[in-house]
């Protein structure tokens, strides 16, 4: 069973193509089961052109080293900087309260 879900002043414009995935509550099961298939299923996607994005995987490539050196490609930048771990915090924040069913802002 799908439903499409409107979201009220979200802070971006999801295309038609993206699909977002967020629970009404945390199932532990599909959570493993999302993490353990991510790329299998974003290749899945893509060869029908659309876009799956999934909160926890977003919210670990903002943190990594390589993402963080393509965003300031100048600036020296540690996995284990202030700024990266604030990053990772407030992403995993954001969906922790997605998850918990709450504004997350």
């Amino acid at each position: 069973m799908s439903y499409t879900i409107s979201f009220k002043n979200l802070p971006f414009s999801p295309n038609r193509c993206q699909i977002i995935y967020v629970e009404n509550a945390y199932d532990e099961e599909m959570n493993a089961f999302l993490l353990a298939n991510y790329e299998n299923i974003c290749k899945s996607f893509r060869e029908i052109d659309f876009d799956f994005r999934y909160l926890p995987k977003e919210a670990e490539l903002l943190a990594s080293p390589d993402f963080q050196s393509y965003l300031w490609p100048t600036q020296e930048i540690s996995y284990n900087t202030e700024d990266a771990r604030r990053l990772s915090e407030r992403l995993l924040d954001f969906y922790d309260k997605l998850r918990k069913n709450k504004k997350p802002y």
